[in-house]
């Protein structure tokens, strides 16, 4: 009998993988982006990659930090009746929520940020622990516009990257620079950032526009800026 033989099909080549348009222009305009940086612009571009991969790990670690950043808030002395503008979290922010309540507990007006234009200062209205919030132009939460603007006496600011001089990166919009540098022109401003420990860099480079900070607040200490 003359041997059977078989033959084994050819594997099926699998699907061509489906390209999201809007992800494309993205990844193709941040290259141009980057072609078009100074060295320095480079430099925070890594920098807060490392930050960030270095506070998701530490925010996994520690979810519920906010009590830790409460015991080294009550150490900053803040002015009496002071207006503090906070921040709503983003999910890979730390979240103050728990420090915004207890200056609330300790008679202190609070205030959140809105966004108002991509290019503009931030505006700040009047909020309190429990108020009802809505989705705001970026996608953060800030309070109703029935809510009173107000002007803040200190800031809260979110921050990707610091250093002891009181440099940072945030999100790389320029809210915040933009912010502080319009407020600085009116009034005294106490700016304090809001980072854990291990998102401190080694000099992060300065731009003329960059504003810096009054104050650091780690879950493990208070740091009082310096450029000296």
């Amino acid at each position: 009998m003359a041997p059977t033989c078989f033959v084994q099909a050819a594997e099926e080549a699998p699907p061509p993988a489906i390209v999201d348009p809007s992800a494309l222009f993205h990844h193709i305009h941040f290259q141009d982006n980057l072609k078009s940086m100074t060295p320095h612009q480079l430099q925070k571009v890594e920098m807060r990659r490392l930050a960030r991969a270095l506070r998701k790990e530490a925010l996994l670690a520690t979810p519920n930090c906010g009590a830790l950043f409460m015991h080294q808030f009550v150490k900053v002395d803040m002015p009496a009746q002071a207006i503090i503008a906070g921040y709503r979290a983003l999910p890979d922010e730390v979240d103050i929520e728990p420090v915004l309540t207890l200056f609330h507990v300790n008679g202190h007006p609070l205030a959140m940020p809105v966004v108002e234009e991509k290019s503009r200062p931030l505006l700040f209205r009047s909020y309190k622990p429990g108020d009802v919030m809505r989705r705001g132009m970026k996608g953060v939460e800030e309070p109703l516009s029935i809510a009173a603007a107000v002007t803040p006496d200190v800031l809260l600011v979110p921050l990707t990257a610091f250093d002891r001089r009181g440099a940072r990166l945030g999100q790389g919009g320029g809210y915040y620079d933009r912010t502080l540098a319009g407020l600085r022109c009116t009034k005294t401003i106490m700016a304090i950032g809001v980072a854990l420990s291990v998102q401190e860099m080694p000099n992060i480079p300065l731009e003329k526009h960059d504003a810096l900070l009054d104050y650091i607040v780690t879950e493990k200490e208070v740091i009082r800026c310096s450029l000296f």
